[in-house]
């Protein structure tokens, strides 16, 4: 698009998550060149993923006293508001009668499906996949190990545009002039060698391969000469999405000066900002703590990521601490987290942790969505209550003494369970209950067992603590179950 319209990345105000703004002159020319990149784009995703995705575009003039310092926050918002209403127009008529008639010609056919995306077009007899999700699926061992790429009309690629395919290149091909098309570099700052531009983006895996199912086997938590693993052979997925980013754009210097800041130039600083923390910094963060885990999407304000369940959530809390500090704690983001066995296919896994973050954010800002949608807790809640302080006493109360093990706590769960707001019987059981288990208590592990015992009433109180215990307990037994 760029090349079409004679421009360079200069113009490109934001550009990720499949969302972009660009800053163009206002002429007929320009119009059409728009016109014809969109139709052209459509059509490609039309023939290779039919009605999955689709480009949407909208164009608003302004003049540029309404972009600059002294402008007033109506007069800037009024044009993200005009390009709002065209995308929005556009979605009701996304197709031709051209297209539409090409969609409905394109019925059953005979032959296997896609085991993948159940097309029925291009598949492969042996592997019963289409030429298309096997090029994804042997790409994407590519994009985490290799470091050049080039862009160019060997159909042999992976397709991302007409007439445009990528593929790996090498450094040592490059410099012999063997590549004629265009040429990225991943995460490295490279110039030269007539590259476009690098490429940021997070591709963190401590796997070399794609087994994933390392991170259910936990085969790390062995101890010397010892057959067992600890913690429950589970995967975690965690999906991470930005709150309000767009209002905290649009809004962000609103306040100041009656909007007189709010300027292209700060808008794109800001998105830039964003961007590089979960396309650059993300990789750093998550090398420094050494976590099992692997980066699957991040781009933009979107992050998804699979791994080991309690890296997972360590993740979790790693990056809302950072990322609150990166932007002066004047954003926040929600999350979903979603427990599963490594044989469950990854679409449906990225499809229910999707519905666990929405959850989370239906509830408010800042919150996580713990293994299902009515368990959502504020992140802040999480940190300090659950991970911080219940967890931690729970740990020391079972680590300090042998008595009491998983029977005590899958007790302690049935009573919070049958909790009632309404019947204080259920809270005279937890008690009863509790205090005849004090007194079987050894004497010398009677003190750790009463200070336990005051903490759990004191949880049981409260409808919101209680929430958080059970999760504690669970999050425990999840810790130390051995198989």
């Amino acid at each position: 698009m760029l090349k079409d319209l004679e421009l360079t990345r200069a113009n490109v105000v934001y550009n990720a998550g499949g969302q972009g703004y660009l800053l163009i002159g206002n002429t007929a020319q320009n119009r059409e060149t728009l016109k014809k990149v969109q139709a052209e784009f459509n059509q490609f995703l039309l023939e290779h993923y039919g009605i999955t995705m689709t480009i949407l575009m909208g164009a608003a003039p302004f003049t540029a006293g309404q972009v600059m310092k002294q402008n007033s926050f109506k007069n800037y918002n009024v044009v993200f508001s005009d390009i709002d209403e065209m995308i929005i127009t556009q979605e009701r008529h996304q197709y031709s009668v051209t297209q539409i008639n090409q969609l409905n010609q394109a019925g059953k056919k005979r032959g296997r499906e896609c085991v993948v995306c159940h097309s029925v077009d291009n598949v492969d007899e042996t592997e019963h996949k289409c030429q298309l999700c096997m090029k994804l699926e042997s790409f994407s061992h590519d994009i985490q190990n290799e470091e050049y790429f080039k862009v160019d009309g060997n159909s042999e690629g992976l397709p991302i545009g007409p007439g445009a395919y990528l593929s790996v290149t090498t450094e040592e091909s490059i410099k012999e002039g063997n590549e004629a098309g265009w040429i990225y570099a991943k995460n490295k700052m490279v110039t030269g060698l007539r590259q476009q531009t690098y490429l940021r983006f997070s591709d963190y895996s401590d796997l070399r391969n794609n087994e994933f199912s390392t991170y259910a086997k936990r085969e790390w938590t062995k101890e010397e000469g010892d057959t067992k693993t600890t913690g429950i052979k589970r995967m975690a997925a965690l999906r991470i999405d930005v709150d309000d980013l767009y209002a905290g754009f649009l809004g962000g210097f609103a306040h100041q000066g009656d909007g007189k800041y709010t300027t292209i130039s700060r808008y794109a600083t800001v998105s830039r900002k964003i961007s590089s923390f979960f396309n650059v910094y993300l990789n750093e963060l998550l090398a420094s703590y050494d976590e099992r885990v692997t980066v699957i999407n991040s781009g933009g304000d979107d992050v998804f990521i699979i791994g080991a369940w309690d890296s997972i959530l360590d993740t979790l809390i790693t990056m809302d601490n950072y990322f609150k500090e990166w932007t002066a704690e004047k954003m926040s983001f929600s999350a979903g987290v979603y427990l599963y066995h490594d044989k469950m296919p990854i679409n449906i896994v990225a499809r229910r942790t999707k519905e666990l973050l929405e959850a989370a954010k239906l509830a408010g800002k800042n919150r996580v969505a713990l293994f299902t949608e009515d368990n959502v807790f504020t992140l802040e809640e999480y940190k300090n209550d659950i991970d911080g302080q219940m967890l931690s006493t729970i740990r020391r109360f079972f680590d300090s003494q042998a008595s009491h093990g998983k029977n005590f706590i899958y007790n302690l769960l049935t009573l919070i369970r049958e909790r009632s707001e309404e019947d204080r019987i259920s809270f005279a059981r937890l008690t009863y209950f509790l205090s005849r288990l004090e007194e079987q208590t050894s004497k010398e592990e009677k003190p750790n067992f009463t200070k336990f015992k005051r903490s759990m009433i004191d949880w049981f109180n409260t409808k919101v603590e209680i929430r958080k215990a059970e999760q504690s307990l669970m999050l425990y037994v999840y810790e130390t179950r051995e198989d």
